[in-house]
């Protein structure tokens, strides 16, 4: 795990949070958010700013910019990283329709 990561998972941990409860936060699946935390995928910038926000951290808080992590965390998300981003968006969304299509079946029957 480089620096970046281990940054994250400090900040995490300093404010008593679970991964769950973070990725609650962020607005994306536990599983997503741990490898995100562990380094296991590109340093998706729309997470990055997702973790920012979920904290109330800043760049400088995770990433010296002075250092080798800059050009990791700056650079711009492929196109590969935008479709896996994408892809997670669009299970969430297919989650919640499903509970709804649920909800309004059970309504209806009553």
């Amino acid at each position: 795990m480089d620096k970046y990561h281990e940054n994250i998972r400090s900040i995490r941990k300093r404010l008593a949070l679970t991964q769950e409860a973070i990725s609650d936060m962020m607005g994306v699946q536990r599983s997503t958010y741990g490898r995100f935390e562990r380094g296991e995928t590109h340093i998706l910038t729309a997470n990055t700013r997702r973790f920012l926000r979920a904290t109330g951290k800043t760049v400088e808080d995770i990433v010296d910019l002075n250092g080798d992590e800059r050009g990791g965390f700056l650079r711009e998300a492929s196109v590969e990283d935008r479709v896996l981003e994408l892809s997670e968006e669009i299970k969430n969304l297919r989650a919640i329709v499903e509970m709804l299509a649920s909800r309004i079946e059970k309504l209806s029957k009553k």
